[in-house]
């Protein structure tokens, strides 16, 4: 060592980058605050065993109908005697703006009522998964009585909050779990239509048309499933508001977009049109595990000595064949039941594709046990179609490119996905079947002629 020279004292290791605060709120980690806003939600929804939403749009500024009135009755009771002319002129125009306020509270009321019927009604088909949940803006208002509908039917319900300069707050009445904050709004508006099956809008401002605006384009594009419906709750104002027939008149708008939006100007005619579309989607959905289960327990019912005395050997048999139906609709009930996690799914789905091709190789190649080429052939196959079914999943569903999630689902750096675990399960069996094989060869069984 040199004369002269300090020995340097050890330093702490700064923090690591996602702990540094500045950094975090730098401009370069926007990606990462964006893909936050995507993920924490993803993760808690997944969490709380939410399917689907209704979603319920309206102004922030219409109040319960008891607050209404209290301003009403209070300004009525304010003497007007002394004040000056300008004051009195201010006066009779608060009174105006509050029994206007106090007329607009009925949807306050009527979307409390709303909430708390499709609630009821959503609790009636269990909590695995949790089915039609309310979902909101998170703030005050229509916002505020959506949520208090849920909370007061006893179930749970979602609100979407943003960050704003004025006016908006989480309201009391949101689930605590289900609570979520954004910033950017374009990924709130992801969420509200990511897993809606219906939207119902009451009366509101500017907010409320841009997220109307922005669903209904969604559902002229495609890009939301046609059998998502938007439910316009009030038409005197509405009508007010905007002229929907002069865009038809002047062919900015043709009949069947028009036919996109449904009318209603009670409770339950928007109950009704709430629900059709969810009703079908359940009875859809019940129907399959319905006949599923019955399947099953026409297999377990026959699968006796007595039952194979009965039908004889061919026609006990061919009964039997069902059970290669029943598994293929278990998968997809298993598909509609996931509705944010489609990982365990994708794997059932990849396993079913291996025994359905190992069984059909064996018809082919003729009875007897599979060689093990044959075996690992068709988990590689199955594999390939795994991974392309999921990445047309994420392009149907999402837009996401479909060559990107192929890529990804073979690529490790993003983790395991469920390509990689049928192809691991499904080598995994065939390897320890040829390994039986070769420590206890199978028997030679001579047929008899026909």
């Amino acid at each position: 060592m040199s004369a002269g020279h300090t020995k340097l004292k050890p330093q702490h290791a700064p923090k690591a980058p996602h702990e540094d605060p500045e950094f975090l709120e730098s401009t370069p980690a926007r990606p990462l605050r964006i893909l936050a806003e995507y993920l924490h939600p993803l993760a808690q929804l997944k969490k709380e065993g939410i399917a689907d939403t209704i979603v319920m749009f309206g102004s922030a500024r219409i109040e319960p109908r008891d607050i209404a009135q209290a301003r009403v009755t209070r300004l009525k009771n304010e003497s007007v005697k002394k004040l000056s002319a300008a004051n009195k002129a201010k006066h009779r125009a608060d009174v105006r703006h509050a029994k206007s306020l106090l007329e607009m509270s009925q949807y306050y009321e009527e979307a409390r009522e709303l909430s708390h019927k499709i609630t009821s009604w959503s609790l009636t088909l269990g909590p695995k998964p949790r089915r039609f949940v309310i979902c909101s803006g998170g703030g005050p208002g229509i916002m505020e009585a959506a949520n208090r509908g849920a909370i007061e039917a006893g179930g749970k319900s979602i609100g979407l909050s943003i960050e704003l300069p004025h006016e908006q707050f989480a309201n009391a009445y949101i689930s605590p779990e289900l609570s979520f904050n954004f910033h950017y709004f374009f990924m709130r508006k992801l969420w509200f239509a990511q897993i809606a099956k219906a939207l119902v809008v009451f009366p509101g401002g500017f907010g409320t048309m841009d997220e109307l605006w922005e669903m209904l384009t969604l559902l002229q594009t495609g890009k939301l499933a046609k059998h998502n419906i938007i439910v316009i709750y009030g038409r005197k104002y509405w009508d007010k508001v905007l002229n929907w027939q002069a865009m038809v008149n002047w062919g900015t708008i043709n009949e069947d977009e028009y036919k996109m939006l449904q009318f209603a100007d009670s409770v339950d005619e928007a109950f009704d049109l709430a629900t059709v579309a969810s009703e079908i989607i359940v009875r859809i959905y019940l129907t399959i595990g319905f006949t599923t289960l019955t399947g099953l327990v026409v297999l377990a019912v026959t699968s006796t000595n007595g039952w194979q005395r009965r039908l004889g050997p061919r026609r006990w048999q061919r009964l039997h064949y069902i059970i290669y139906g029943l598994a293929l609709l278990a998968v997809i009930h298993f598909c509609l039941q996931s509705k944010l996690d489609e990982w365990e799914p994708t794997v059932m789905a990849g396993i079913y594709l291996w025994l359905m091709g190992c069984r059909a190789v064996t018809w082919r190649l003729g009875r007897g046990k599979l060689p093990l080429w044959a075996m690992m052939s068709v988990s590689i196959a199955a594999t390939a179609l795994t991974a392309l079914g999921e990445a047309f999943y994420f392009w149907i569903a999402m837009g996401a490119p479909f060559g990107l999630v192929v890529a990804a689902d073979f690529s490790l750096d993003t983790g395991v996905r469920p390509a990689w675990i049928v192809l691991v399960s499904t080598a995994a069996v065939a390897l320890v079947g040829a390994a039986r094989n070769l420590v206890k060869p199978p028997r030679k069984t001579r047929l008899k002629p026909a």
